[in-house]
């Protein structure tokens, strides 16, 4: 026989398929449920060759496979530390904005001289924002019953998604007694590559002993989108 013919009858066993695709899978960033899946198609690639030995064949890729579950478990678990680590850091950026909005609504709304400023228009989302009127007319019964003097801002649901609403609860400090409301806010994300984060009211809310007022004035959804509290704890002093 000849050395041709010698190299070509001897021939390497094959690699296990299943070995390379869990090692592909194991190094992809940031993407835990591939990472997941790639330690247990290693966990398969290992027994397919487990088998194939008993049967008297012999399969390449055993290196592979333990290191695409190894890799898997680790760049698994730092990508899923990274994601939770970026939500926590981006839902504390957006409360941070949502109580820095209503902390500037209340505080200027707030002042007789402010009632009417337009400036307040630019708070609002596009196509929600009350006319000037409205807002006119809802800071004079605002400050009728005192000027405020300080807005706490209760930590706001966390949002769903990138683009949500968020609805918060607001105590509004007076003279006369603390005044119980609350604000719905929508939450997105503009522009592309680092978008820009962009909160902005969409509909207010606040309970004074003569009755509700509200921003915008005809929002009948508004008694469902702000659920005020109703114990004496959060009720307003007057």
């Amino acid at each position: 026989m000849s050395n041709r013919q010698l190299h070509t009858a001897v021939q390497l066993p094959r690699v296990a398929p299943l070995a390379i695709v869990a090692l592909l899978l194991a190094v992809i960033p940031l993407c835990p449920p591939l990472n997941v899946l790639s330690v247990l198609l290693g966990m398969i690639a290992l027994r397919q060759m487990a088998r194939a030995r008993i049967a008297g064949r012999h399969l390449r890729g055993r290196g592979a496979a333990i290191a695409a579950i190894l890799l898997g478990l680790i760049v698994g678990a730092g990508s899923w530390w990274a994601w939770g680590d970026t939500a926590r850091w981006l839902d504390g950026n957006i409360r941070a904005e949502v109580v820095h909005v209503s902390d500037v609504f209340f505080n200027e709304i707030g002042k007789e001289e402010a009632a009417s400023s337009t400036s307040l228009m630019a708070l609002w989302a596009a196509g929600t924002a009350p006319d000037p009127e409205a807002i006119a007319t809802f800071g004079t019964a605002l400050h009728a019953a005192g000027p405020v003097t300080g807005v706490q801002v209760e930590p706001p649901k966390p949002v769903q998604g990138l683009s949500s609403d968020m609805q918060a609860w607001v105590l509004l400090e007076t003279p006369s007694g603390t005044l119980n409301g609350g604000v719905v806010m929508s939450v997105e994300f503009i522009g592309s590559g680092l978008p820009s984060l962009v909160v902005r009211l969409k509909s207010v809310r606040v309970h004074l002993p003569e009755g509700d007022i509200a921003l915008p004035v005809d929002t009948a959804a508004i008694d469902d989108a702000v659920d005020l509290r109703n114990d004496d704890e959060y009720k307003g002093d007057s």
